[in-house]
């Protein structure tokens, strides 16, 4: 026996059905695809209060047995308009499982943030979220970020561009004797450079073909640290969408975007 809680984030209102049986086994991506089709979601603006998030658990989490604690969260994808199931480790099916929960839907939007904390005993709060908003990575004083006074030097700087720009700026620079970053490199490995420019490990990247599943979520978790990626020409923002075949440049700090567009654009 497990319980299912259905979130209304509107009213900050949860009821919950208990469960059992098949209910509890035949869960996971089939239970989110099952419960978008009913719902008949397809009709529905993926981006709306009307699209719900769905996480499911299997039925032994909560338990020490191997890949028993995966999680699958869910919803219409608003990238596709498909069904959209995502599969995660971690700790947070662990604890539903601790707690006897198969299953969370979030339904509607909340008109403020708020933190969701379900407690021991299964009671359901609604938190301010309000102090966490805009704090990313970094260290914090008295809720105020610490920032570095100094900007490193061009010199000191490592940047991530593709091998044959790697050789033209180098050739470039070389001629005219103007400094070059400390290193210039590339991981092969997207979501690393996104991480790597989030924690100020990697100072700038260019990049020229996007696709939205290498790029989109990694352009939010760095601007959320305090980063800043865009299109050169025009400078625009970057939203998920259709492959896009144009200059983009990302930046560990926003303000040292337009130097580094400068340096890159020979």
């Amino acid at each position: 026996m497990r319980k299912y809680i259905n979130i209304d984030l509107a009213e900050q209102e949860a009821t919950k059905e208990e469960i059992d049986g098949e209910d509890v086994i035949v869960v996971g991506r089939h239970l989110i695809a099952k419960t978008l089709l009913e719902r008949g979601i397809a009709q529905v603006d993926a981006l709306s209060p009307e699209n719900p998030l769905i996480f499911s658990a299997g039925p032994f989490a909560g338990s020490n047995f191997s890949n028993a604690n995966r999680l699958s969260v869910g919803c219409k994808s608003p990238l596709t308009g498909g069904v959209k199931e995502a599969n995660s480790g971690g700790t947070f099916a662990f604890a539903m499982g601790q707690l006897e929960i198969s299953g969370i839907t979030l339904n509607g939007a909340s008109k403020d943030w708020v933190v969701i904390y379900i407690t021991k005993d299964g009671d359901i709060n609604y938190e301010d979220a309000s102090p966490y908003l805009g704090k990313g990575n970094g260290a914090w004083c008295n809720d105020k970020k610490i920032e570095t006074a100094i900007t490193p030097k061009l010199s000191e700087m490592v940047g991530s561009i593709g091998k044959q720009r790697r050789e033209h700026l180098s050739t470039y620079y070389s001629k005219i004797n103007t400094e070059l970053p400390k290193r210039l490199t590339r991981y092969r490995c997207l979501g690393m450079e996104y991480v790597d420019l989030a924690r100020g490990k990697l100072h700038f990247a260019e990049y020229n073909l996007l696709k939205p599943w290498d790029h989109a979520a990694g352009v939010l978790i760095m601007e959320e640290a305090g980063g800043y990626g865009a299109f050169v020409s025009p400078k625009r923002p970057y939203t998920p969408g259709p492959i896009i075949n144009k200059r983009f440049v990302a930046t560990y700090r926003d303000d040292i975007w337009n130097n580094i567009c400068n340096y890159l654009l020979v």
